[in-house]
């Protein structure tokens, strides 16, 4: 990979970017000069302290910078013998040990969350010991401590005498000199190292002393007296000692660091891999950006794909798109309308497999697959040189044959406007043995072009595609969409119009077109009109086919009840049957028993035949009974059927199409049911007439609720309480309950559910509970 790829693919502003979220500028500086990875094992591992920092970033937890500024020039200072570093930049120093440790406390304590991270915090050394040397010299303010050796205390205490001496003198001649008009203000001051009063000039010899300073106007002298000169001598002979033993102290401070240099070195770099690592994670938080998934295989898919520095300029934001290489492609040809977002797919694609090979989370769909490639080589843009002679085609033909001679097996090549600034046919048949070449070699090639040629060269060339950015027929506008297996036409006439080009101008211009590629034009359009028609339609019959395939489950489920159904009646059938054979041997052996003559015994054969021809007659008659299952579509209103629940005829009134049921009135009841809990009725029948308005219940809907075994009729009036027992009779006979529980209390309420119970036909019997049943205030009903 090199810099002019970069260039082209806009890497270096990308980087600006992502280095605008580090906390420091050094991490800002490491991650302008991160380069891609060449290998998915090293491209994957970059993510990793980046993925556990955007989750850390998620849950409101973040690293510690504070105090964190660039020492790495300090360091170099610190090689060389008596290396001298100011008081305020061992501050730095000292604050940048407490960020080490801070910083190590962090990732220790999030060790399982954040491994990654917590191994590069890891090589961090405390330091304790330089940080207590460097603490017994400087204090919390950048300033020498007095007590940073033994000779500069002396010194110290010496210079506090001496100032304390020569203030009490300076202060009495200002005393001495104040009534006499003299001094231009009372108070002193230090001019060049030296205590001096400030004295009108007229009054200069009123005060003898040495004039070591005047004011600007010369209005004012600042004359030493004679009397504190011998105390200037002396301070400024302190102060010069003082400044040795600062020195003499902060070099030994230096000799003392240099011994630890080399681990101040690695918390620095440790410090700036997890600053690089924690900007790259916040840009990826911030952006709605993701750790990406590498594929390992042949082919990649990346899917809803952005370009970063179009998100990051705001306005209209990027339209999606996705881009893919199949496994064995090795070209992929895009081409369609002009402004439609060819060249800003290439760039996409190249930019956003150098983000992911740097460790920068990328701005696509979570489905995507990265490739991970060798080298990018990018020829975008206009490569004409007035200073070296260069035409635009030469420049391309330059930036190419470089192409050629680099780019091999795991290459990615980037090609915008192939074949172009020449003579169209001959720079599409040199085009396309480039391609052919780049893809013997093993690159992947995607290329943007109008050229015909290519569109054909795609079509036929075993291991390339074509695509083509989709033209809005109904907008009159291209719609930065990518199809694919197909190209796609230029659009020039139309774009030009959507842009207000003069329509004069457009007309003409389409009656001098080569009627050939007008022709092509309209073909390709009429192709892609197809194609959208063709997807529709494979979209509503991929709906009616999952439509068919739950009805055919639906049709399965009612043949398996069915067949249950009719197995479950040849049972009772044959069972029957049994029955009533055993009933006849039963008659004959007692009239056996009880046989007389001959006459009696011709009788009995007789009698014989007649039960066994009534027994068969049953028996083929309980075996027809059998019912045949109904499907929801062989249901009409006004169609008489076998209520299976309520082994009842009745009669469909109407049909709910959407939910797939029919509702049925059987003796004045309307009831909601589902066709399998449907059959054919006998032929001929008839349902039951049906009662008086008055009299007709409202409708009870099969499957809108739980099933309930339990009613609570207590306190109830009897009117209302029957009105309530018919309907809950009703629903467990439709849900198939086999017994029912119904609480009534004592006196006249119970008495009148008693009758009623004995009125139903479909209750079978009933008792009022026992111990542990509710006593006799409940009733215990078995329907049947």
């Amino acid at each position: 990979m090199n810099e002019d790829c970069f260039a082209a693919l806009e890497f270096p502003a990308l980087l600006d970017l992502v280095a605008g979220y580090a906390a420091t500028p050094m991490g800002a500086e490491a991650i302008r000069s991160l380069r891609p990875a060449a290998t998915l094992e090293a491209a994957a591992a970059a993510f990793d302290p980046v993925d556990e920092l955007m989750a850390a970033l998620a849950r409101g937890d973040s690293p510690p910078f504070e105090g964190l500024t660039e020492t790495r020039p300090l360091w170099e200072r610190l090689e060389s013998q008596s290396a001298y570093l100011e008081p305020e930049e061992w501050l730095r120093v000292q604050r940048f040990l407490h960020a080490g440790r801070a910083m190590s406390r962090f990732f220790a304590g999030r060790a399982r969350e954040c491994p990654a991270c917590a191994a590069l915090a890891a090589a961090i050394d405390p330091l304790d010991e330089l940080g207590g040397a460097i603490r017994a010299v400087i204090d919390d303010d950048g300033l020498v401590r007095d007590d940073a050796s033994p000779e500069l205390y002396r010194l110290r205490q010496a210079l506090r005498r001496v100032r304390d001496r020569m203030r009490r003198q300076c202060d009495g001649l200002l005393r001495d000199l104040s009534a006499g008009g003299a001094l231009q203000g009372e108070y002193w001051t230090v001019r060049k190292g030296r205590g001096v009063i400030p004295v009108r000039a007229n009054f200069k010899g009123r005060v003898p002393g040495l004039v070591h300073d005047a004011s600007q106007s010369g209005e004012t002298l600042f004359i030493e007296p004679f009397a504190i000169v011998e105390l200037s001598n002396e301070l400024i002979d302190l102060e010069g000692r003082e400044i040795e033993e600062i020195r003499r102290v902060l070099i030994a401070l230096g000799d003392r660091a240099r011994i630890d240099l080399a681990e101040l070195r690695r918390n620095a770099d440790a410090l700036v891999a997890i600053d690089c690592a924690f900007g790259r994670a916040r840009y990826g938080q911030r952006n709605g950006c993701l750790a990406p998934a590498f594929a390992a295989d042949d082919g990649f898919a990346i899917r809803r794909a952005r370009h970063p520095l179009l998100i990051a300029a705001g306005g209209v934001a990027p339209v999606p798109v996705d881009l893919e290489f199949l496994p064995g492609q090795r070209s992929l040809i895009l081409t369609g309308p002009n402004t439609g977002g060819k060249t800003t797919t290439l760039k996409t694609l190249g930019l956003l497999c150098l983000m992911a090979q740097s460790g920068i989370p990328v701005p696509c769909d979570a489905k995507s697959a990265f490739p991970v490639f060798a080298s990018i080589h990018a020829d975008i843009g206009d490569e004409q040189s007035l200073a070296e002679g260069l035409s635009t085609f030469s420049g391309h033909l330059r930036s190419i044959q470089r192409v050629l001679q680099s780019a091999g097996r795991g290459a990615l090549v980037l090609f915008d406007e192939l074949g172009t600034a020449t003579d169209p046919v001959q720079g599409g048949a040199l085009a396309s043995v480039v391609l052919e070449r780049l893809a013997e070699a093993g690159a992947t090639t995607l290329a943007t072009t109008h050229l015909p040629q290519l569109k054909l060269w795609a079509h036929e060339y075993p291991t390339a595609r074509n695509a083509a950015t989709r033209f809005d027929e109904i907008e009159g506008r291209p719609a930065f969409q990518i199809v694919y297996d197909q190209p796609g036409a230029s659009e020039a006439f139309r774009v030009a119009q959507a842009l207000g080009f003069p329509r004069d101008i457009l007309e003409e211009a389409e009656r001098r077109a080569p009627k050939g590629e007008m022709a092509l034009n309209e073909l390709i359009a009429a192709l892609e009109e197809q194609d959208r028609r063709l997807k529709r339609d494979l979209a509503q019959a991929a709906l009616e086919r999952a439509r068919l395939e739950s009805e055919r489950k639906e049709l399965d489920a009612l043949l398996a009840e069915a067949r249950e159904a009719n197995r479950r009646h040849r049972q009772t059938a044959a069972a029957e049957r049994q029955r009533l054979i055993a009933e006849a041997r039963t008659q004959i052996e007692r009239r056996v028993a009880n046989l007389g003559s001959r006459h009696d015994l011709e009788a009995l054969r007789a009698d014989l035949r007649e039960e066994e021809s009534k027994a068969a007659r049953e028996a083929e008659q309980l075996q027809a009974a059998a019912p045949e299952a109904l499907t929801f579509d062989s249901l009409a209103p006004g169609q008489t059927v076998f209520v299976r629940p309520l082994n009842e005829l009745g009669r469909i009134k109407r049909l709910r199409k959407k939910a797939r049921k029919a509702v049925v009135e059987t003796r004045g009841t309307e009831i909601e049911m589902a066709a399998h809990q449907l059959a054919r009725a006998p032929e001929g029948s008839q349902a039951p007439a049906r009662p008086p308005r008055s009299l007709r219940p409202s409708i009870v809907r099969a499957d809108s609720r739980p099933p309930s075994r339990e009613l609570n009729l207590h306190g109830q009036r009897v009117e209302a309480a029957l009105e309530l027992l018919d309907k809950f009779l009703d629903r467990a006979l439709v849900d198939g309950q086999d017994s029912v529980s119904i609480l009534v209390g004592h006196g006249a309420l119970r008495a009148a559910v008693e009758e009623e119970l004995k009125r139903r036909k479909h209750v079978a019997s009933f008792r009022r509970g026992g111990d542990g049943e509710g006593g006799e205030a409940v009733l215990l009903a078995r329907l049947g």
